[in-house]
């Protein structure tokens, strides 16, 4: 991997995430599709948790919004937890990456995860998916 110096100190620059989302995204999707019915609760296409059209893989199940996602003006973990605290009450079903590169996000900045889910384990009802990279909470 390349290495970038900046003020004597050494960083990595894994290159792979700038190719797209990893597959371990792609495996809940399938999760929640083949599990849901049209009376299950919402799946919340959040960006950049879930986009790219993944939602719209999810033909039979019901998400909100019906097409497209949900993102914040700025893509901040503060910005991602307003976006899930608005649907405390909904009865939905929230992605959850564990851990940088496995979407396009700022490369090691590791509380760009934690916060949300933190949040997550505090305030959802269950923990539905988890594949020890990517988790989905039930709200």
């Amino acid at each position: 991997m390349p290495t970038i110096s900046w003020e004597g100190d050494l960083y990595t620059y894994p290159t792979f995430p700038q190719r797209g989302f990893s597959d371990y995204i792609l495996h809940s999707v399938t999760y929640v599709s083949s599990y849901t019915t049209t009376s299950s609760p919402h799946f919340l296409c959040l960006a950049p948790y879930v986009e790219f059209g993944l939602c719209d893989l999810m033909w039979q199940t019901p998400k909100m919004p019906r097409h497209g996602c949900i993102a914040p003006k700025v893509t901040s973990s503060g910005a991602i937890v307003k976006i899930i605290e608005k649907h405390l009450d909904k009865n939905v079903i929230v992605p959850q990456p564990l851990r940088d590169r496995l979407i396009p996000a700022p490369i090691g900045y590791h509380s760009f995860y934690e916060k949300p889910k933190r949040f997550l384990i505090e305030k959802g009802r269950a923990l539905v998916y988890n594949n020890e990279l990517y988790t989905i909470f039930l709200i």
